[in-house]
């Protein structure tokens, strides 16, 4: 794993191993905020391993499934700047795949934002992860977590009607039926005010799971219809 990534993971505290079926059973729990709940934690970023399934690359992105042997998850992953490719350009389906990604739940389903992903050529890596899901599992039973109260108190609520008009925004079929979604500058341009006011108010939405990112973290689409 990149040193960068395993920086960036070391400082995201809703980042939780999961299995495919422990984020499906979320689906039919009450939600935190839009998102999924699993072992008492909402999800945003996760780490999955498992089998590639299969690979479609479309025009726009790439989509993959990983199964864990506990289900099959639908994956998406954009081509990084300057090139033409995702990191999926001569997979290999039938090995082993650890992906770590953001949570897109809809009502019915699960599709994953990849963030990260490699193949595995050590096995024992797979039976790694799986024991750091029991672990996690345990611990968050033993010691459920709770949100710091300096979190809480540092969370201003923007103005509800721009938050009404992202959503109506967003809600737009072209915008629904669009891969990468709405941009920050369009969304900006519609909502007539300036765009700081806006990216506070889309960074507000992404942290309350109603709003998620998809080529970049200029693109946006709602987490639920």
């Amino acid at each position: 794993m990149p040193r960068d990534l395993c920086t960036w993971i070391r400082r995201t505290p809703n980042f939780r191993t999961v299995t495919v079926k422990m984020m499906r059973d979320g689906l039919r729990k009450p939600r935190d905020r839009g998102r999924i709940v699993c072992s008492g934690v909402s999800l945003h970023t996760v780490q999955v391993c498992g089998i590639l399934k299969c690979v479609d690359e479309k025009f726009l992105y790439t989509e993959f499934q990983i199964s864990d042997g506990t289900g099959t998850v639908a994956c998406h992953i954009w081509p990084k700047s300057g090139t033409s490719c995702t990191e999926m350009r001569g997979s290999k389906v039938g090995a082993y795949y650890k992906v770590v990604a953001e949570v897109a739940a809809g009502k019915e389903d699960i599709t994953l934002t990849t963030i990260n992903v490699r193949r595995i050529f050590d096995h024992n890596e797979v039976t790694e992860h799986f024991l750091c899901v029991i672990r996690e599992h345990l611990e968050l039973l033993k010691f459920p977590y709770r949100e710091p109260a300096w979190e809480n108190k540092a969370i201003t609520v923007p103005p509800i009607q721009y938050m009404d008009d992202i959503v109506s925004l967003l809600s737009l079929p072209a915008i629904k039926e669009s891969v990468e979604g709405a941009s920050f500058r369009w969304l900006a341009s519609q909502v007539h005010v300036e765009q700081k006011k806006i990216s506070e108010v889309l960074v507000y939405m992404v942290e309350q799971g109603s709003v998620y990112n998809t080529v970049d973290y200029e693109h946006f689409k709602l987490a639920i219809d």
